[in-house]
């Protein structure tokens, strides 16, 4: 369970770094997309960062 832990812990802070740095820069991490904009980085990342958020705090209310 701890292992998992850590590799959610990296994931959020990769998302993280990702998230912010789609806000100054959206090109950067939408790169494989036609449109690039603010929005999309927010649904994109911050969908993930939340499903993440909630996944450890599942696994941590289970431990």
């Amino acid at each position: 369970m701890i292992e998992y832990l850590k590799l959610i812990h990296i994931l959020i802070i990769l998302d993280l770094i990702f998230l912010i740095t789609g806000l100054y820069r959206p090109w950067w991490v939408l790169w494989f997309l036609y449109k690039q904009n603010r929005l999309i980085v927010i649904q994109y990342y911050g969908t993930v960062l939340i499903l993440l958020l909630f996944s450890e705090l599942f696994m941590r209310f289970f431990e």
